[in-house]
């Protein structure tokens, strides 16, 4: 009952905070919105803010997870106040700090969607989306290029999951990525034309890459 009751807390108080943070912002109040997020996250965490972003990806999760796994709301409330840090950092001009706040909502977005019943789905795209744009062309770590991958297949969008997949093959772990790109082309050829037309791809030019040509 505490963590559930810890869980309702930590939920209002996200929200609480994401809404005085961005007026803050606004008001260009950076500091003092950029304290208000990290004093949050010192609670929820239960770590100093200047050791956030030290902490790895599973530790991460872990304070957003129960015995059933993932719990969504708590991730997509973490992964908004990370992505407001993102924001608050990038306007101060912090752009490697504001890149990894944007990585840690979009990996916490990512895993909620995941874990999504399918009614619970579209929260976790509204989260997964703009912080996706917030870090276009940006070179993100091979795990979570691999999961936004993922995450673009099942959506349909098909031209942007080659696109992440094709990037990801020009880096240091291109032989798997290049096996991955064979298994993707392959899936898609087993899908009707209007699918792959409405994910941005066509049969023939599957068909063209998995031959190579």
């Amino acid at each position: 009952m505490f963590q559930e009751d810890f869980i309702l807390r930590m939920l209002r108080a996200a929200l609480a905070v994401i809404q005085r943070a961005m007026g803050l912002k606004a008001a260009g109040e950076y500091q003092a919105a950029l304290e208000a997020v990290d004093t949050l996250l010192e609670e929820w965490l239960g770590l100093p803010a200047g050791m956030v972003d030290r902490m790895d990806d599973a530790g991460l999760l872990d304070t957003v997870s129960g015995e059933d796994g993932v719990d969504v709301d708590p991730a997509l409330a973490l992964a908004g106040l990370f992505q407001v840090r993102g924001e608050i950092l990038e306007e101060q001009k912090h752009p490697v700090e504001a890149a990894q706040a944007y990585q840690r909502a979009l990996f916490l977005a990512l895993e909620a969607f995941f874990a999504a019943d399918e009614d619970e789905k579209p929260a976790a795209i509204e989260k997964v989306e703009p912080v996706t744009a917030r870090l276009a062309g940006a070179a993100l770590p091979a795990d979570l290029a691999f999961s936004l991958f993922n995450y673009y297949e099942v959506r349909g969008g098909f031209a942007k999951a080659e696109g992440v997949l094709r990037e990801m093959a020009s880096g240091a772990d291109a032989e798997w990525v290049q096996e991955e790109l064979r298994l993707f082309y392959t899936r898609l050829l087993e899908l009707p034309e209007s699918e792959l037309a409405a994910g941005g791809l066509t049969r023939a030019a599957v068909e063209k890459r998995l031959s190579g040509s």
